[in-house]
């Protein structure tokens, strides 16, 4: 049924202001623009919810765009989230500079994310000029280190927000060593709860009660390109026992030298997630890595999560052993040799201790259970 503008001033009257908004807050977002001009109550009473959180995507960018530059002073303010994602063949270079131009207007920005061309486009430092004084979740894209200048403008980005609570950097595949060199200090970020990046820029932060951490290592396969001693050392001192959850994305090259370092540095870890690219659970070398992993288990003391995933499936299997018993014989010696630990995560499957029995359940729950929030993307 379609309503009139009269039906709509009818509803105005008769209901309260916080059942309307009630009632545009569970309409999808394209009703709530409908809604919005209808009456000036329902845009008085629609646009910050309208607004609030902004997911853009291709054509919807430069339609927001557009109204952001008509109605800055009265849609500007509204917006607290703030998403945009497009791919290279729909953007070029006049667009770009139309959105960086909008987005520098959204001055009370809680929440920014930068995905896909629009990130690493060569316009893309823009966004690493820009200072929004609320801002308290980013996700930034930073090239392969083509310039330092880059590498400053970053650094030079995180030192203008020190609220940041949640950070995610994308792609600093050779960032140099030291990290932040063109900074005088190293980067106090004193309220920062997770951050999801590569293990070089760790050493340049200073945080004081780092919550959750996933660290993206790069490697050729023949050189470890960053030395897993110094990140997990930088970790140990961002949190009073290290951070009590951390997930790491890596190769089988440098999992032995990370698996040592996290024991450790890190040894009061509740929470450890490896992941591997290139593990084909059927090589030769994949019982030594699940040696490896019951050579360190006993020196986490308060580990109660651990998930050990191979990314390369193959032939469709998803077992990390050859078969669900033998995962979970393996996970037996696990608990038996860290007595600690409550859940444990093979590849896709997952089990958990009840009352002193290991029960399988669900791997998509095993994340959940365990409070890893840094997911998505490689894994």
């Amino acid at each position: 049924m379609v309503l009139t503008r009269r039906a709509y001033k009818s509803i105005a009257r008769w209901l309260p202001n916080e059942v309307i908004s009630e009632i545009i807050q569970a309409a999808p977002p394209c009703d709530q623009a409908s809604l919005c001009r209808t009456t000036k109550l329902f845009e008085g009473l629609g646009a910050p919810i309208l607004y609030r959180v902004v997911n853009l995507k291709r054509v919807s960018i430069m339609a927001f765009c557009s109204t952001i530059a008509s109605h800055t002073s009265k849609f500007a303010k509204l917006v607290r989230s703030f998403t945009a994602h497009a791919d290279f063949s729909y953007f070029i270079q006049f667009q770009l500079a139309a959105l960086w131009k909008c987005v520098k207007t959204l001055l009370n920005l809680e929440r920014l994310r930068i995905r896909g061309y629009l990130a690493y486009a060569r316009e893309a430092p823009e966004w690493l000029s820009l200072t929004f004084p609320r801002l308290i979740h980013c996700e930034l894209y930073a090239t392969s280190s083509e310039s330092r200048e880059q590498q400053g403008m970053l650094a030079s980005f995180l030192l203008r927000h020190p609220a940041l609570k949640s950070v995610h950097i994308q792609d600093f595949t050779t960032f140099e060593s030291p990290a932040w060199s063109l900074t005088p200090a190293r980067i106090p970020l004193h309220d920062l709860q997770r951050i999801w990046a590569p293990p070089t820029v760790f050493p340049g932060f200073v945080v004081d009660d780092l919550r959750e951490v996933r660290l993206d290592w790069e490697c050729d396969h023949e050189v470890m390109l960053t030395p897993a001693e110094p990140t997990f050392i930088a970790l140990s001192a961002m949190a009073r026992d290290g951070p009590p959850v951390c997930s790491v994305y890596c190769s089988g090259f440098e999992f032995p030298s990370i698996m040592d370092s996290a024991s450790k540095h890190i040894p009061r870890a509740k929470v450890l997630r490896i992941m591997m690219d290139d593990l084909d659970t059927r090589d030769a070398s994949a019982p030594d890595k699940i040696s490896q992993v019951k050579n360190h288990l006993p020196c986490f003391t308060h580990l109660e999560f651990f998930a050990f995933e191979s990314l390369d499936e193959v032939d469709g299997r998803l077992t990390f052993g050859e078969t669900e018993a033998e995962d979970q014989l393996t996970v037996h010696d696990f608990g038996d040799l860290c007595p600690t630990l409550q859940a444990c995560r093979l590849s896709e499957n997952a089990w958990r201790r009840v009352n002193g029995a290991w029960e399988r359940f669900s791997a998509d729950d095993f994340l959940a259970l365990a409070g890893i929030t840094l997911v998505g993307l490689s894994g």
